[in-house]
């Protein structure tokens, strides 16, 4: 059932509408309707349109479904395996943000926005957030040795310590971005402790945030009934010793008497 345009988000609405003015556009100079522009030109506002599209693609395709493992990828720190189970793959009751990159500067200077994120939710054991790029080991670890020069942190330049990650073959990137549609970078899929993909789009849309907001707000029931559990583990093997412990004695004593 299609979602009326005035119950789109905000961001949304307004890259249709910038999509909008530029078919719009490319309309009227074919029609000459613009006397000083050659018609031939009506094929420029299709391109930026184009560019729209491809830079901020319509989210939703493929969420709701079960995010396939990643494997193969090679971290810069061999400590940062991000939280990936083997073959790469997501771990029930973990929650993470996989974020693929390019290794150029207009791809760094976006990432300052998601470093500031992971510094205040680097806290949370259970979030995992990880950049993934073609660039070889090379390429990133010059990548995260340039200096962010714009997070709101009020503390100056800072260096990317979010994890990174080489996808030599290209196998992440073909199981996540070329399945679901999404070409611009950088791109960030969320997914939830169940492993599926609840929302996937560009870092600096807010709706990003929103959805590291609901998987954190997963993690916290799910962690907190796994500690109740070893809890009552505990207990019942400490109530289960005592008991077998007071049987033992029981059975000592009456042994002993019988004898």
């Amino acid at each position: 059932m299609a979602v009326p345009f005035f119950s789109w988000p905000r961001e949304r609405k307004l890259v249709f509408l910038a999509m909008a003015a530029c078919v719009c556009t490319s309309v009227l100079t074919l029609c000459g309707y613009f006397a000083s522009i050659p018609p031939v030109l009506c094929a420029l506002p299709l391109l930026v349109a184009a560019t729209i599209y491809l830079e901020y693609p319509p989210p939703g395709k493929g969420c709701g479904l079960p995010a396939a493992p990643l494997p193969g990828l090679t971290f810069l720190a061999h400590e940062a395996a991000a939280g990936l189970g083997t073959g790469g793959s997501f771990q029930k009751g973990h929650a993470y943000a996989v974020i693929f990159v390019r290794a150029d500067k207009r791809c760094h200077q976006a990432l300052a926005r998601v470093e500031s994120i992971w510094q205040r939710c680097r806290a949370q054991k259970r979030l995992h957030v990880l950049l993934v790029s073609l660039a070889s080991p090379e390429e990133l670890s010059a990548f995260s040795k340039v200096a962010l020069g714009s997070i709101k942190s009020g503390r100056g330049a800072k260096f990317l310590t979010v994890p990174l990650a080489c996808d030599a073959e290209g196998e992440a990137t073909r199981r996540l971005m070329r399945a679901h549609g999404a070409f611009a970078v950088p791109h960030a899929f969320v997914i939830g402790v169940d492993g599926v993909i609840l929302w996937h789009g560009h870092t600096n849309r807010t709706n990003f945030v929103s959805a590291l907001s609901q998987v954190i707000s997963q993690i916290t029931p799910h962690a907190e009934g796994k500690e109740e559990g070893k809890e009552e583990g505990k207990a019942d093997g400490k109530v289960e010793r005592k008991e077998g412990a007071a049987e033992g004695k029981a059975e000592g004593k009456a042994d002993g008497k019988a004898d």
